[in-house]
């Protein structure tokens, strides 16, 4: 499932992209379980470009639903 952070506009139809959780270089595999589908700007998110940031540990609750996404805002970091 897409997550987004609050904020977004309503109805608004996003690209949706795989992010790798561990990535490979630090000994993630290409494996459903080590991936999670967001959009562009979430995705930006993941790599520290925009904020809110989207730190691996958050990603893991949004997979495994420990997140929704009513509370997405409360369990993303913003930069201090």
């Amino acid at each position: 499932m897409v997550r987004g952070v609050p904020g977004r506009r309503e109805g608004q139809v996003e690209a949706v992209e795989t992010h790798e959780i561990i990535y490979k270089s630090q000994g993630g595999k290409c494996v459903p379980d080590n991936e999670i589908a967001v959009c562009r700007p979430d995705h930006q998110r993941t790599h520290f470009l925009i904020e809110p940031y989207l730190h691996r540990e958050e990603l893991y609750k949004i997979k495994k639903g420990e997140v929704d996404e009513d509370n997405l805002e409360d369990a993303v970091s913003v930069k201090r």
